[in-house]
C-alpha cells in the first residue's frame, strides 16, 4: 500500500500562516493597555508616598557661611531633607574621588574644628571662627616670619601638622581666624564636631609641601526648621570647590544635634607607643588609640544622606575606657560612610 505524500505549501501559503488574526491583535493591544495602566498607577503611588526623598527647603545660614562654602553671598541655601537618594548618589561620586585622592597621597592629616554657631546677620566679608578658609595648594615648611622651620621634621601625627599649618598661615585674628584651635589624641573633643582632611602628595621641592585636596566636613545648627542640622561634605583644590553634597537633618528632639553624630574621625597611633604610657588628663583616651600594628591610620565618618536621623542608635554594650570603641560608639547603626585611611598611604 502506497501512502500519498503531503503536499508542500507554496511560499504565499507559508506567509499567510505566519500572520496574526484581527482577534489576536485586539487581545494583545488590550493586554498592553492593562500593563501600561498598571505601571502608571504604580509610579504615581511611589511618587506620592516618597515625597520625603525629593523634598527640599530654603535654609538660612547667613551670607558669611554661604560665601565661604559655595561662593554664594545670598545667605540662603536650597537643601534636600533626609532621606534623599539623589544626594546619596552624589556622595558615592565623592567617595570614589576621595579614594582616588588617597591612592595618590603621600600623607593624610585630619584636623578637628569647633562647633559653628550660625549667624544669619554676618556680612559676606566676615569670617566665622570654626569655618575652614585654609585651602592652599602648597605649604611653605620654611616660613620667613621667624617661626621654627619644619624641614627634616617628622610630621607623624595630625598635631604636628597643625603646628606646621599654623606657622605657614596668617596670624590668628578676627579677620583671619585659624580654624584648628585644638590638638587631639584619639578622637577630637566633644564640641569639635567639624573637621577637615588634608590630603598631601609628592612635592618636587624640599621647602614646600603640595596639597592635593582638602575635604571639609561641616555640621551647622539652623533655627528654621527648629532642632535641625545642615550637614555638608566639600572637596576643595586650592580655593576651587570641585565636589560636594549636603542635606538637612530635620526633626524634633536631640537626634539631629551635631554632637550626637559623634567624632568625624579617630586617629589610631602605632602600638609601639604603648611603651610610653600617658599621664594626666586624657591619658586613658590617648592610650586606648595606640593600636596600629604597623602604621598609623584613621577612621573617618561622613553624614549619610540616606538616613532620616543624624544620631545613631548605640547598642547596650558598655565599653571600658581602655577600649577605643567607647569613644566613637555613637556611630553604631548610624552611617554607611566609614573610611579606613592610612596616615601615610604609600608606605
Amino acid at each position: 500500500m502506497k501512502l500519498a505524500a503531503h503536499p508542500v505549501p507554496s511560499s504565499s501559503q507559508r506567509f499567510r500562516q505566519c500572520g496574526f488574526s484581527l482577534t489576536e491583535l485586539v487581545v494583545v493591544a488590550g493586554l498592553a493597555a492593562v500593563v501600561f495602566s498598571t505601571a502608571a498607577l504604580a509610579f504615581r503611588t511611589i511618587t506620592v508616598h516618597q515625597k520625603r526623598s525629593t523634598a527640599y527647603q530654603e535654609v538660612s545660614v547667613g551670607p558669611a557661611i554661604s560665601k565661604a562654602f559655595f561662593n554664594n553671598p545670598t545667605g540662603k541655601l536650597d537643601v534636600y531633607t533626609t532621606p534623599n537618594y539623589g544626594m546619596t548618589a552624589r556622595a558615592e561620586i565623592m567617595r570614589n574621588e576621595f579614594w582616588n585622592d588617597v591612592a595618590h597621597a603621600s600623607a593624610v592629616y585630619c584636623l578637628p574644628r569647633p562647633r559653628i554657631t550660625v549667624s544669619i546677620t554676618s556680612d559676606v566679608a566676615d569670617k566665622v571662627r570654626g569655618v575652614n578658609y585654609l585651602h592652599p595648594l602648597t605649604l611653605d615648611v620654611t616660613p620667613a616670619s621667624g617661626a621654627p622651620p619644619f624641614v627634616g621634621t617628622s610630621i607623624d601625627h595630625p598635631n604636628a601638622f597643625r603646628q606646621m599649618l599654623l606657622a605657614a598661615s596668617p596670624v590668628d585674628s578676627a579677620a583671619n581666624p585659624f580654624p584648628f584651635t585644638n590638638d587631639y589624641r584619639g578622637v577630637p573633643a566633644t564640641n569639635d564636631v567639624n573637621g577637615s582632611v588634608y590630603i598631601m602628595q609628592m612635592s618636587n621641592t624640599e621647602n614646600a609641601l603640595t596639597v592635593r585636596a582638602v575635604y571639609d566636613i561641616d555640621f551647622l545648627d539652623v533655627a528654621d526648621p527648629a532642632q535641625s542640622t545642615y550637614a555638608s561634605v566639600k572637596r576643595f583644590v586650592g580655593n576651587t570647590l570641585t565636589h560636594f553634597y549636603d542635606v538637612l537633618f530635620s526633626g524634633p528632639g536631640a537626634d539631629q544635634t551635631p554632637p550626637n553624630f559623634g567624632p568625624t574621625f579617630a586617629c589610631f597611633e602605632r602600638s609601639v607607643r604603648r611603651a610610653y604610657p600617658e599621664s594626666g588628663g586624657g591619658a586613658a583616651q590617648a592610650n586606648a588609640f595606640k593600636r596600629a600594628g604597623d602604621r598609623p591610620f584613621y577612621f573617618i565618618w561622613w553624614p549619610d544622606p540616606a538616613t532620616p536621623r543624624l544620631a545613631g542608635v548605640p547598642t547596650t554594650t558598655a565599653y571600658p575606657a581602655a577600649d577605643a570603641r567607647s569613644y566613637y560608639s555613637k556611630h553604631e547603626n548610624q552611617t554607611s560612610w566609614l573610611f579606613t585611611v592610612p596616615m601615610f598611604p604609600p608606605l
